[in-house]
């Protein structure tokens, strides 16, 4: 009796032929940036702050009260450089910054 071969495969091979490359690279790059996350942004503003995601090259930060939009938006810059050397492949051009939920309560 002939052995039957396993159908089963790597999850990884599965999701990397459904979803393209660079959602992974994205995935990656968001989860180095939010550990990062603390040398990346100042105190106390990276308590009041956290990477929400990217998206063509735009780096989204969600932060819990106004004041800390403009806040961060003074070291814009100096974000979007600090981003774009911790995950080179996606070409962090820009930030945005919008209202979320409080980084202590996620």
């Amino acid at each position: 009796m002939k052995k039957k071969e396993s159908s089963f495969h790597d999850i990884g091979e599965i999701l990397r032929s459904v979803i393209p490359e660079r959602k992974f690279d994205e995935a990656d790059s968001l989860k180095m940036i939010s550990e990062a996350w603390d040398s990346l942004i100042p105190q106390p503003a990276a308590g009041h702050s956290r990477p929400l995601g990217i998206d063509r090259s735009v780096l989204t930060i969600g932060v819990d009260h106004p004041v800390w939009k403009v806040e961060l938006d003074g070291i814009r810059k100096e974000i979007v450089r600090k981003a774009a050397k911790l995950a080179p492949r996606l070409d962090i051009r820009e930030v945005k910054f919008v209202l979320s939920a409080s980084r202590s309560i996620l």
